[in-house]
């Protein structure tokens, strides 16, 4: 009886979603959140405590994804560069050794700097 109810359940609601699924959408919300924050407060001033609240996603979770606020910045960044992304992913994995800080400095300065 348990199983048939369980079954009715999966097929009625579309099936559960994949731990992958889950991974992903959390993967956004914190870059979507962490996004909304530094654009309010800064970068600076905005810490993995303010994210994991706002998000409703715990910090060991943010965690799994993210090892500081400077890396969640930086993939923010590269996602938005667009075309520019892939040679900017490149320059930075030159210098591995570069914390996220440092590495997004470097990027920032590449951006403001004029080209012509």
């Amino acid at each position: 009886m348990t199983s048939l109810v369980c079954q009715a359940f999966f097929l009625h609601f579309g099936g559960f979603m994949k731990s992958e699924e889950i991974k992903q959408q959390n993967y956004e919300k914190i870059k979507n959140t962490a996004s909304d924050l530094f654009f309010i407060q800064g970068i600076e001033a905005t810490n993995l405590y303010q994210i994991a609240a706002a998000s409703g996603i715990s910090k060991v979770s943010i965690y799994k994804h993210f090892e500081t606020k400077y890396d969640i910045a930086k993939d923010i960044l590269l996602e938005r560069m667009g075309d520019k992304t892939q040679q900017l992913a490149e320059e930075l994995k030159e210098k591995p050794e570069e914390t996220g800080a440092a590495q997004m400095r470097r990027l920032l300065e590449k951006l403001t700097v004029p080209t012509h």
